[in-house]
Parts: structure tokens; sequence; C-alpha cells
């Protein structure tokens, strides 16, 4: 193809398809990407899935070329002599430092979008006396490891979460240019949410949004740490939902740039992420750890510190399903998820001037009504269903753990989800709108 045979041999999707229509009329679109995807796969051209919202996948029509004049120049090591110009390894590049290397085979401003649309580079903005400057920084070349200022112990954080992708193999680790890549991916994640990245070096990158957040690749390239930080429970959402957006990425990245390698990811210690400056020595648990300890009523242990822990400190309860998912009804009721508690309280609480549902759930737990009424009495910051359903909850498990022999009556002690659904079924109380929220939560996992 004599249209391959430029400086710039790269097409957007439209304009390749529109020149392969040219030489094959009525071809549709499908076929074009089926034939287009096999000639990717046996090394003719390079077919790039978009990931930038304003562009659409590209074509690369000479692997060669990419691969030596563009990667060589940029990321080949320095015992590849045959490189006269090259990028020189630093953390910030200009636009000329870019020009001075490729200029000589490339449109600069095209080459800079295919890296960015690569992931093997993106823009930073700076502000100065003079005005606004872009530069532009490349992960694969960073030298400089995280400081250790960048983690240290901090009085104020209370709250810390974490987790592990780590290669199932032991023969396995993950290839040089993913975590580039990764970081890549999550700057411009963040910076679209208009939270740009605090910090970035070569084994790490670190995230403010709401809540800190600092993922890290391991030495050996054998595992990813993602670690979590806030200063109130009220943020526990936050944390979770910066958990599962870096996921996300890191699965994304890990499926493009390692397909076929296993992971597992493991929950990372919180007494470990609280005492340890330095994250790659964190300890962990597998999920299946957690789980078995939950279902048992037990803390986990970690043989490392010689400590053990709550299931619930290692979860951000309210927000992480795991244990609803595996555990199914079985499921203690502290892992009631944030939006089915807030709607399942209100029904609770509202019917108090009918003689109070709350009353009777917890006549059926359990509880004096003595004990009953001196809460009604407080102001609790969360309601006072919230309340009963804590205190449920934390009794089951000092009762269980106490080994202590429950009295045999009608109270439903066991603080999970069948107990709950039959109290609420129970002819004294029987709250069909509160069990429809429990149903509704479970369905929708």
């Amino acid at each position: 193809m004599g249209w391959i045979r430029t400086d710039f041999p790269v097409m957007k999707w439209d304009s390749y398809l529109q020149k392969v229509q040219k030489l094959k009329p009525f071809i549709y679109e499908e076929p074009v990407k089926k034939i287009t995807r096999f000639l990717h796969y046996v090394g003719e051209i390079l077919y790039i899935e978009g990931t930038l919202t304003q562009s659409g996948d590209i074509i690369v029509l000479d692997p060669q070329w990419l691969c030596t004049r563009v990667i060589g120049p940029m990321l080949a090591p320095e015992i590849f002599v045959q490189y006269s110009k090259r990028l020189e390894k630093k953390t910030m590049y200009t636009r000329n430092d870019i020009e001075v290397v490729f200029k000589d085979f490339a449109d600069i401003d095209s080459l800079i979008g295919l890296l960015q649309e690569l992931e093997l580079l993106f823009e930073v903005t700076i502000n100065t006396a003079a005005g606004t400057d872009i530069s532009y920084i490349i992960p694969g070349l960073l030298e400089n490891e995280i400081p250790e200022d960048q983690w240290k112990q901090d009085l104020t954080k209370k709250i810390y979460y974490g987790r592990r992708f780590q290669c199932r193999n032991e023969t396995d680790s993950f290839s040089p240019g993913l975590f580039p890549r990764l970081q890549t991916r999550l700057e411009r994640h963040f910076r679209d949410l208009e939270n740009p990245t605090q910090g970035i070096w070569k084994n790490g990158i670190k995230i403010c949004c709401n809540v800190e957040g600092l993922i890290y690749m391991t030495k050996g390239w054998r595992a990813i740490h993602l670690c979590v930080r806030a200063e109130r429970e009220e943020e526990i959402g936050e944390c979770y939902k910066m958990l599962e957006s870096v996921t996300d990425d890191v699965y994304d990245v890990i499926n493009t740039c390692c397909p076929g390698t296993n992971i597992d990811v493991h929950i990372l210690s919180v007494n470990s992420l609280k005492n340890h400056r330095d994250p790659e020595n964190v300890s962990y648990y597998s999920m299946s750890q957690i789980i078995e300890a939950e279902r048992k009523n037990i803390k986990v242990f970690d043989e490392r510190e010689n400590k053990v822990e709550e299931t619930s400190s290692l979860l951000c309860v309210g927000c992480d399903p795991t244990i609803l998912r595996s555990l199914g009804y079985q499921s203690d009721v502290k892992w009631m998820l944030g939006d089915t508690l807030k709607k399942f309280s209100i029904i609770m609480d509202k019917r108090r001037s009918f003689g109070g549902d709350y009353r009777m759930m917890a006549d059926l737990m359990g509880f004096e009504h003595a004990e009953v009424a001196g809460w009604e009495e407080t102001a609790f910051p969360k309601s006072i269903t919230q309340h009963i359903l804590s205190e449920w909850s934390k009794r089951w498990a000092d009762r269980k753990r106490g080994g202590e022999k429950l009295p045999d009556n009608d109270c439903f002690y066991q603080s999970n989800f069948i107990n709950l659904t039959r109290i609420l079924r129970n002819k004294d109380c029987n709250v069909d709108i509160a069990r429809e929220e429990i149903q509704r939560m479970f369905n929708k996992l």
C-alpha cells in the first residue's frame, strides 16, 4: 500500500476505513475491523483502540517505524548505541526537548498526540509569571523513587484501607511498561475529575481526591499496592470510591499490557499501613482469609506482625459488598450498604408514633425495654434504628467470641440478615417494606 510510506504512518480509524472502502467498495465496517485485528495479531500493523475521549481508534501502518524511530530513541536502554539522538532521563520535558530528537522523521504535534494515546506520556500545565507553559512527563523515564516523607505516619489520618494486586504465579511478573502506563492512566483519570496527581515517581504516584491515595509498584514488578487514608469516618465512602476507581484502572491496564497474566487481590493490613513508612513492607491478607474469619465471627491473624484485626476494619463497612456477595443472608447486618441502611432506618424510625417498629425489633433481638427507652432520650448522630442494629452486631460478636451459651427462647441473638428478615416477618413487628429494601440490596449484588 503506497499510503503507508509517509513521514507519519499513522491513521485514525475513520480515515483508514475510507481508504479500505475505496480499495474494496461495499465492504462494511465490522468485517474491516475483523481483518484489521487479524493483521494486528500477526504483526503487520498495530490496531490501537482509543483511550482518549476525543479520539477514536488508531492504526499504526508501520510497526517497525514505531519501534525503531519512536520507542527506541525514547525508551531503549543506553546499551542500544544505534540511536544518535535520544531523550535523556529527567522529570519533565519541553516540546523542544522532544522536537530535537524526533523532528527529522515525524510531525511533532502528531507524534505527541500518538504518544499520549499510547499512554507513554502526559502533559502538565505549569503556571509561571510569564503565563502558562506546557511540559510533558514520561513515566517510563523517571528515575527517582518515592521519598520517605510522602507516606510517613500522620496522626491526623485515622482511616486506612489498601489492596494488593499480585501475580498469582511466582514465576510471573508484570511487564516493565505496565506501571508507567498505569501512572499515565491515573493522571489523566483524576485530572478529568479536576484532581490532578500530587506527585509521581519511578515506583509510585500520589493522588488526592477528597482522600489521599498512593499507588506503589513493589520491587520485582510482582505486585501493585493501593493505599488510601482519610481523617474521619464520614470519609469511608470516599475511600471506597477511590479504591474502586483505581482498581478499575489497574484491571484495565493489566488486561491491555499483560493479557493472560492471572492476578489475585489481597487486602492490606490496616495496622501495617498505619505503622510502616515503606509501602513495600506492609502485610496483607487473602480475600478468602477475610471471608472465612467473618463467617466464623473471628478476627484475622497477621502472622508476620503477630497481631489480629477486625474484618470490619479491613473492608469499607457500608460500601464494600464483598461479604454480602460471599455469605449472602448469613452476613452480619453491619455490612448493610449505606443506601439501604438509610432507607431501612427511615422506614423503621418514622413509625414510632404507632408503637414503634424499632421497639418490637429491639425486643425480638433481646434488648431490654429500659435500654431502648434510654437510647430514645439520647441524641445520637445516627438514627435509633441504626444504633439498635449496631448494638445488635456488637453484642453478638462479644457473645460468639466469649463462648456464651445463648438462652433457649424466641430472641434472635445472632445479628445476620436471616434473623433480621425473620424479625421483620414476626407478627409483632411485620414491616414488609423494610424487608423489601433488604431484598433489593441483595438482588442488586
